[in-house]
């Protein structure tokens, strides 16, 4: 489908990629949220839709009107909508769909289950659609639930969801290691060196905080750079979806630079790691592994950015990543062509997504005294080494000239606030 399509000689639609302004669309519910009274005297609900063009991510949208009965009448993740006059702009840095009763939207509702006829929902507020609007609803229907869709699937919050980051120390029903934290019967995803991540894939990861960018309020998201050693020999190979260049390097992108400043005042660094994975260096100037930038951008979204987890995290600590999702990056503004943003998003709970904790950074220091000394491993370096992240750090620690490493560092991590601060 492209960017802009007439379906009939009445409207025309735009994929949610291509989509600005007052737009008509049709798109599948990701995720959905219960109706909530506004401040006011009105309803509001909130929704997340997606379509083939977002190549699994998810456009996040709020629908308001006087009355409940007249929102679209969403039950469930799968439900395909058709929209009109649905409007696109930005709020906080994030792009969303607005839907105003004063501006004329108007929705129309079906079941994304593939054996339920073609049939809209009842609501005293409808779209008009015709055969051409029917067929696209179909084509959706059986894309959202085709094997090769890359959607992750999310359980509607229509009921309270369970707390998604769960601390080790409290977890008597957690599982091991292997299969990330979670409750019993939680589905997991691999543990993966950052540098092996691949496009579409959900991938848990181990690695040790370099910096963190944190929310501000004009900014709902948190950026943190990890890193898990030097890239491995292999970090250089062909890519089998055929969407790198041949024999490319893998690559990651964050967000742009210039909101990298908005939010510079609350980002803290550990100077050391800052100096050994080269964080803040033009990624175009590296141009080999042993002497290119080491540090990983991942970008943490909605409850995940407020966990008890996130809120105490410091520059240094271990920490596990579950359930991170990697795409493609399509920012306008990315310098290298085909390389991979790894994002944390919402929900995920029967994934196990979250951030959790594996210790601080004297484990390191702890890890490499024993390692040195041929000494036995106490338990908890035997735990946080289980998928070799501490030996693989200490490896990038021996790999980086020493010369990097920082006399006298400071015991508290360097804030840009207590960097720019003026002397006493």
């Amino acid at each position: 489908m492209s960017a802009l399509t007439t379906m009939n000689k009445k409207y025309i639609y735009s994929t949610l990629k291509s989509a600005s302004g007052s737009v008509n669309v049709i798109a599948v519910v990701k995720c959905c949220k219960k109706p909530k009274r506004t401040k006011g005297s009105g309803f509001s609900v909130f929704v997340s839709i997606t379509d083939p063009s977002l190549e699994g991510g998810k456009l996040p949208c709020i629908f308001f009107n006087d009355s409940m009965e007249h929102l679209p009448p969403i039950q469930e993740p799968g439900d395909v909508i058709v929209m009109h006059r649905l409007v696109i702009r930005e709020f906080r840095d994030q792009v969303q769909g607005c839907g105003f009763a004063s501006t004329g939207f108007a929705a129309t509702v079906f079941s994304g289950r593939v054996e339920d006829p073609l049939t809209p929902r009842p609501c005293a507020v409808k779209c008009s659609f015709y055969e051409a609007e029917l067929a696209r609803v179909k084509e959706l229907r059986d894309w959202y639930n085709s094997p090769a869709c890359p959607v992750e699937r999310e359980p509607c919050s229509l009921s309270n969801p369970p707390n998604p980051t769960v601390a080790p120390s409290d977890a008597s029903n957690m599982l091991d290691v292997n299969c990330s934290w979670g409750p019993v019967g939680t589905r997991c995803t691999p543990i993966q060196r950052l540098w092996s991540a691949r496009a579409t894939k959900f991938i848990s990861i181990q690695g040790q905080v370099v910096s963190i960018y944190r929310q501000t309020t004009e900014s709902d998201r948190v950026i943190l750079y990890l890193w898990d050693g030097p890239p491995p020999e292999n970090s250089c190979i062909s890519d089998p979806a055929g969407v790198l260049p041949t024999h490319s390097c893998t690559r990651f992108y964050g967000v742009p630079p210039e909101h990298l400043a908005y939010i510079d005042a609350t980002s803290s660094h550990h100077p050391e790691l800052v100096a050994i994975t080269a964080h803040g260096f033009d990624e175009t100037d590296a141009s080999n592994r042993n002497c290119g930038v080491w540090s990983v951008p991942v970008v943490v979204y909605d409850e995940h950015v407020t966990s008890s987890t996130m809120t105490s995290l410091q520059p240094g600590d271990l920490v596990q990543i579950n359930n991170i999702h990697v795409l493609i990056c399509h920012q306008p503004d990315c310098p290298i062509p085909g390389c991979l943003r790894l994002i944390v998003h919402g929900g995920g709970y029967q994934f196990a997504r979250g951030i959790h904790r594996l210790g601080p950074a004297y484990f390191l220091d702890e890890f490499s005294q024993y390692v040195e000394l041929g000494q036995t491993l106490p338990d908890h370096l035997q735990s946080a080494n289980e998928f070799g992240l501490l030996s693989n750090l200490r490896e990038g620690l021996l790999r980086r000239p020493p010369a990097l490493k920082i006399p006298g560092s400071p015991t508290v991590p360097l804030t840009m606030n207590t960097t720019l601060a003026p002397a006493p």
